[in-house]
């Protein structure tokens, strides 16, 4: 078993009553009566508490076309998510009270997983009114972000700060200048040339993410970098943490795993933003990673429907999905020794749990919600058939190893060796 918050890698039996962890020890089930007990083994395989992924579009309302609430949670529970956090970049977007409420509420009706709310830092995410930020936390909402842009002026960013000390919710920023992207849709650099496509810097990440460590210094605030992807950045984000700022930071898989020169043709399956990088920006994300220095793996799941990315390459949505791929992609840190599991497995448990402010998950502890997966990591499977809505991956029809084969949720299972079993009672 593998609990990273409580720094746990041992050979348990973990015992579930009514939704909650009661006893974790070696040895447990010779002690247990004989008959009315589930017992899910798992010799061989690693138990964790449930995966947080705090970056994940699930495009409801508005965007059905892409994916919905049902649809996207169900990918999470066969992924192995336990919890996501959804980004409120939808049509209309998540900016007020009522709309957090109405997310809540649809998800209790359809998710498979734990659904929690980002609301938006501007009214329509248009960058020219701060959204009543404090309404949206008394519904529910436990962190603010316009992901998929940036928030638009530095007073924003500081208003946002501030209240974030105060209502215990965090800024989430999408690290992107835009007057600097400047219309690109690949790295800037000799294969965006070669392609004859537009670049985007990696000076569009990184001065953004200057702004707002800045603003951060005037603030007791608490800010998150999402889906980091250059070298600058993490230079800027241990200087921070240094500096004993609150801010904490996430690399998703696709940025860690593949370049830009990695991108066959014109395919745009490998079109997301930030932009895949270049190989040097690629090792440093790694060595961040195994360093300590990154908080969190989350995958900016951002599905799109085929017609959509079947477009010119320049003309096509930036988005993947990455539920399904969270697991494999991520161990092939730990296969490559970069990680150990149980530090792999805070970086998808405990790590957003923590930043989320997130109470009673992340921890197998006796007394904690149980929300658990059951990780195979020699299991070999290839991405053929996708259950999100969309598949616009760059690891369809790739051959990965590792994934989860039990999720259960407040003692529930939910999915079991690849199939979903049913809802858990959210």
């Amino acid at each position: 078993m593998l609990d990273p918050a409580h720094g746990l890698d041992a050979i348990c039996d973990v015992l579930i009553e009514d939704g909650v962890v009661r006893q974790v020890a070696p040895a447990l089930r010779p002690h247990l009566p004989e008959s009315g007990i589930e017992v899910i083994r798992a010799h061989g395989r690693w138990v964790l508490p449930g995966i947080v992924d705090m970056h994940v579009h699930l495009r409801e309302p508005g965007r059905e076309e892409d994916e919905t609430i049902e649809s996207g949670t169900r990918a999470a529970a066969l992924g192995g998510v336990t919890t996501v956090l959804c980004m409120p970049n939808t049509l209309p977007p998540v900016d007020n009270p009522d709309k957090v409420g109405w997310v809540a509420k649809r998800a209790k009706e359809t998710a498979w997983v734990r659904v929690q709310v980002a609301g938006a830092v501007t009214v329509n995410q248009a960058g020219e009114e701060l959204a009543p930020l404090g309404g949206m936390a008394d519904a529910g909402a436990i962190a603010f972000t316009d992901d998929g842009k940036p928030v638009s002026t530095a007073g924003f960013a500081l208003q946002c700060l501030e209240r974030s000390h105060v209502h215990g919710t965090r800024l989430i920023e999408h690290c992107e200048d835009p007057s600097l992207s400047n219309g690109g849709c690949m790295n800037a650099g000799p294969v965006a040339t070669a392609k004859g496509l537009k670049g985007i810097p990696n000076s569009s990440e990184s001065a953004l993410a200057a702004r707002d460590i800045e603003v951060l210094r005037r603030t007791r605030g608490k800010l998150h970098l999402a889906h980091i992807s250059t070298a600058e950045t993490l230079g800027l984000l241990r200087r921070a943490k240094e500096d004993g700022l609150d801010v904490t930071g996430e690399v998703c898989p696709h940025h860690f795993t593949l370049a830009d020169e990695d991108i066959p043709e014109l395919d745009t399956r490998y079109k997301m933003n930030p932009p895949l990088r270049s190989r040097a920006d690629v090792e440093a994300l790694q060595r961040a990673i195994a360093g300590g220095l990154v908080d969190v793996i989350a995958t900016d799941h951002a599905p799109h429907a085929a017609e959509k990315k079947a477009k010119p390459f320049a003309e096509a949505p930036f988005g993947i999905i990455g539920l399904e791929t969270l697991v494999p992609l991520s161990l092939s840190l730990v296969r490559a020794g970069l990680l150990t599991p149980l530090r792999w497995a805070h970086l998808l448990t405990a790590g957003p749990a923590a930043v989320l402010g997130l109470r009673g998950a992340g921890t197998l502890a006796p007394g904690s919600v149980a929300d658990l997966v059951v990780v195979a990591p020699d299991l070999e499977h290839r991405m053929d058939l996708f259950r999100s809505k969309s598949d616009n991956s760059p690891f369809r029809g790739k051959l990965l190893q590792g994934f989860a084969t039990t999720t259960v949720i407040g003692g529930r299972v939910v999915m079991q060796d690849g199939e979903l079993v049913q809802r858990p009672d959210l």
